[in-house]
């Protein structure tokens, strides 16, 4: 009783959260609005797959019982084991006695497995996501992890790590719990996350399969629930919508209809989440906003690979002071086909203010980036010289002396250089002068000494001379 009570409460909570919680309104693109299309859901939400950018949202924040959705978070858990090698798809993984963890004993489930008997982990994950099975999820989540409950933790986990913020798992097949919620927007995020594996597109897209005989059972024969896909389906044929290829259904009393639905058309791939439908209105509602997407969007042409965006200074050129700038690549967006694409803001980012010659066609200068209307980035491409613009010799030479002395170092370095020099050479021309001096003084010396030495002589010779005449002139008075 107890619990039934707290089961009450709670879906009273989210009945009343979603008559008051906003619901969806005109999408507003600037000046262009486009109307919002029509759904029954409770909860609902439109995302372009591959950009992974939300096309619509009704109460997509809104935590609500996700059901059979659930599943989706325990496939990817084991893809993404299968693709780390931790196990195989072709492991044989037995029915262990705990396959029935969390789920009521009178719900056999469409393969009505049995302890005893061993399916491939392949033929697991077929059995979760075409027919819904709740046991194989916790038979897988045993082989992979050790426990059902070590699971459900490694599933709130990864919902963390791809950014959930509405969502907390109790089981591994999405049975009703107390406690165990998620939100379109969330589920949005782990349905993307889970197509991005190669193996997951694989299975959800398969209309039917073929489980081999087993010890204890039969070859069993599996339709994929998923009207979108498989006219065979338990919901009939009146539902199959060209280009869809995934995902999952669901389906509790509490939860109502739910669907995950993917589908491609002209090379756009679209993911709807629905929660809260009526029986088959599931399929209605996905198709529905289908139609709406594929219809008011397109690829639309934003920028041209070439277009000009601008200029930039070029230095070290002798021919020109500028080069004109183009987008490297073409950018196309998803958007609404009455959108005019000239209202979205084109912002140019240069890397530097200036390029330097030799500048080659090609060579990236800066971004460009595309934002809408309310601000959000939608792309960048990235801005490259439209032509050669060749280098001038002395503008190069000039460039590279003057940049070496725009830096302060080596500026401060130059002067020091230039002073020493200045007083070598004034050192060099003050020796030269000094020894000028000396060789002068040592020139008037030599010829002060010559002049001495030659007056000595002259002074001997003459007093030889008179000595001689004199001596002379007594010798003749003897004779007299």
């Amino acid at each position: 009783m107890k619990k039934l009570r707290i089961t009450a409460v709670l879906l009273m909570l989210c009945l009343l959260a979603a008559a008051f919680y906003p619901a969806a309104a005109a999408l507003d693109y600037g000046e262009y609005v486009l109307p919002a299309p029509n759904t029954n859901a409770s909860c609902a939400i439109v995302m372009e797959l591959d950009g992974g950018r939300v096309l619509y949202g009704k109460n997509e924040k809104l935590a609500a019982d996700p059901a059979s959705l659930t599943k989706i978070m325990t496939v990817l858990l084991v893809a993404e084991a299968v693709e780390r090698g931790d196990v195989s798809l072709d492991d044989k993984v037995p029915i262990g006695n705990d396959y029935m963890n969390g789920i009521p004993e009178d719900d056999e489930g469409p393969l009505k497995l049995s302890p005893g008997e061993s399916l491939s982990l392949r033929d697991l994950m077929y059995c979760a996501m075409l027919v819904s099975s709740n046991e194989a999820c916790n038979v897988m989540a045993v082989h992979v992890s050790g426990s059902v409950d070590g699971f459900v933790t490694l599933m709130n986990k990864r919902a963390k790590e791809l950014g959930c913020t509405d969502t907390r798992f109790v089981n591994t097949n999405g049975l009703f719990r107390p406690g165990h919620y998620s939100s379109a927007s969330d589920l949005a995020i782990i349905a993307r996350e889970a197509l991005g594996h190669k193996l997951i597109l694989e299975i959800c897209g398969t209309r039917e399969y073929t489980v081999p005989a087993t010890e204890t059972h039969d070859a069993r024969q599996l339709q994929n629930t998923n009207g979108l896909i498989n006219p065979n389906s338990y919901y009939g044929s009146g539902f199959v919508y060209s280009g869809a290829f995934g995902l999952k259904t669901g389906h509790t009393t509490q939860a109502d209809y739910c669907l995950a639905g993917a589908a491609e058309k002209n090379g756009v791939r679209i993911l709807v989440i629905v929660l809260g439908c009526g029986k088959s209105q599931n399929f209605v509602d996905t198709m529905n906003l289908f139609d709406w997407a594929f219809n008011n969007f397109s690829v639309r042409k934003v920028v041209e690979k070439g277009e000009t965006f601008g200029k930039i200074d070029v230095t070290k050129s002798a021919e020109v002071t500028e080069v004109q700038l183009v987008a490297g690549k073409s950018f196309r967006y998803f958007l609404p086909e009455g959108l005019d694409v000239s209202e979205l803001q084109k912002v140019v980012k240069l890397d530097s203010e200036a390029a330097e010659a030799p500048v080659k066609a090609g060579e990236e200068y800066g971004t460009l980036t595309v934002l809408g209307p309310d601000g959000e980035t939608y792309g960048s491409v990235p801005l490259v010289a439209a032509n050669d613009v060749d280098a001038s010799v002395w503008a190069s030479l000039k460039g590279e002396v003057g940049g070496f002395f725009s830096q302060s170092w080596m500026s401060l370095l130059a002067i020091v250089i230039v002073l020493l020099i200045l007083a070598a050479a004034v050192l060099t021309l003050i020796r030269r002068r000094r020894r000028r001096i000396e060789e002068e003084k040592r020139r008037r010396r030599n010829a002060q000494r010559r002049r001495l030495e030659n007056e000595r002589r002259e002074k001997e010779a003459h007093k030889k001379y008179y000595e001689d005449f004199l001596g002379g002139e007594n010798g003749g008075k003897k004779r007299k």
